[in-house]
């Protein structure tokens, strides 16, 4: 009892020293909490290290009983991928978990919360136990309490009541508004353009430079384009959802329903989305060190599309598209943001789309001049493959005319 108080204390003293000091790591205190909490899941370092002998050598004999529970366990709950260590896939994980050490635990937390763009406890934790075993609910409430970004972000404000609609399908109906981010301009852009399927809660989000109805009508054919028109636009009495939006929405059949100007109670839906994209635009400028707001738009709705919804329990992308696990994972893989990777090659007979290979061909650029006889026209070619400052010499003589000619010439001015 005593050694468990003195563990306790000193986690408490860790954690006040690090809120004290400001710091916006944890990680240190994190360590001697996820020590002393309960958690049946975790493997402490020294039987972790044990299991990837085990598996690393399959045949080995186990020394006494111990090792030979230890060993069937690793061999029918765990596997090696990438020789690093997974929990086999059971009925609610379809994919393998990657084991995450004790001493790992926080940067996984961490990692994972902020490419969600500083989501919610909830939507973290669902992230994390879809990918990773070893860690609890508790290990991310505690990290994601001493987040200082979430922290200063937390509202204190009530969420509006929602009037309840019911809808069938996607695209049935999709609410519309505008967020108004003059106060903090990202260039020319003064003006967020935020359209919410209400079925799948997909989201997208359109930079404005004004709320004039031609910009918006704008961005609202591209909508259109990539999604079909939908069966009902909800949007508020605003006069930007009037003028060539309106005649825009009725040539496709839209239908038109208004509520009450800014009304959570009719707009509840996207009004509240609109708290959560300002707050990940947020997130993302911290984050990324930069107020240009637009560059972070395609992160923030990627973060939201991705993320699981509870509403519909499980991320708008899954719902619309009806697929659970490739195409976010695709969306997480490091292929899709390291541009060193190249590009592949579909047809296994085919060379190589691009490689950076000293050995990829150069062409050299070709420069062919022509001088017309009995003329001083030059023609010159230049292939594409001459670069700006190649130096080229070009030698010209001046034309020459027959003694016939000249004597013809010299009588007649004579």
């Amino acid at each position: 009892m005593i050694v468990l108080f003195l563990l306790l204390f000193y986690v408490s003293a860790s954690i006040a020293a690090a809120l004290v000091a400001g710091s916006n790591d944890v990680g240190h205190c994190c360590l001697p909490h996820l020590i002393a909490a309960t958690n049946r899941e975790r493997i402490e370092y020294t039987k972790w290290r044990e299991l990837h002998i085990l598996l690393d050598n399959p045949d080995r004999k186990p020394r006494n009983q111990t090792e030979s529970r230890l060993k069937h366990r690793a061999l029918s709950e765990f596997e090696l991928i990438n020789n690093r260590l997974h929990r086999r896939p059971d009925s609610k994980h379809p994919e393998p978990r990657y084991v995450v050490p004790e001493n790992e635990a926080f940067d996984t937390i961490a990692n994972q919360h902020l490419r969600l763009l500083h989501a919610g406890k909830n939507k973290t934790w669902e992230a994390v136990q879809q990918k990773f075993y070893g860690i609890t609910r508790a290990d991310v409430e505690f990290v994601i309490k001493r987040c200082k970004n979430c922290a200063l972000d937390r509202p204190a404000a009530t969420k509006a009541p929602l009037v309840p609609i019911v809808t069938s399908r996607a695209w049935e109906r999709v609410q519309a508004d505008l967020i108004d981010m003059r106060h903090e301009p990202s260039g020319q852009y003064k003006w967020i353009l935020h359209i919410k399927d209400h079925f799948s809660k997909y989201t997208q989000l359109y930079p404005l430079k004004s709320k004039h109805a031609e910009p918006i009508a704008e961005e609202f054919t591209r909508f259109i384009a990539a999604f079909l028109p939908p069966k009902i636009v909800q949007t508020d009495n605003g006069k930007e959802f009037k003028g060539a939006l309106l005649i825009l929405l009725r040539k496709y059949g839209i239908q038109i329903i208004n509520g009450a100007p800014r009304s959570p109670q009719t707009q509840g839906l996207v009004e509240q989305a609109n708290g959560v994209v300002e707050a990940k635009l947020r997130a993302w400028k911290m984050d990324n060190g930069s107020t240009e707001w637009a560059n972070g738009i395609m992160e923030v709705t990627l973060a939201m599309n991705t993320q699981k919804h509870s509403t519909i329990g499980c991320a708008p992308v899954e719902l619309l598209f009806r697929e659970r696990t490739s195409y976010i994972d695709w969306l997480n893989q490091q292929k899709r943001v390291d541009p060193t990777i190249g590009v592949a090659q579909e047809d296994s007979t085919e060379p190589p789309i691009y490689t950076l290979s000293p050995s990829t061909p150069t062409p050299s650029p070709a420069i062919n001049i022509g001088v017309g006889p009995g003329s001083s026209q030059i023609t010159m070619h230049i292939s594409p493959e001459a670069v700006l400052g190649s130096e080229i010499n070009v030698r010209i003589s001046s034309p020459t005319q027959s003694c016939s000619n000249y004597e013809s010439e010299k009588e007649q001015t004579g």
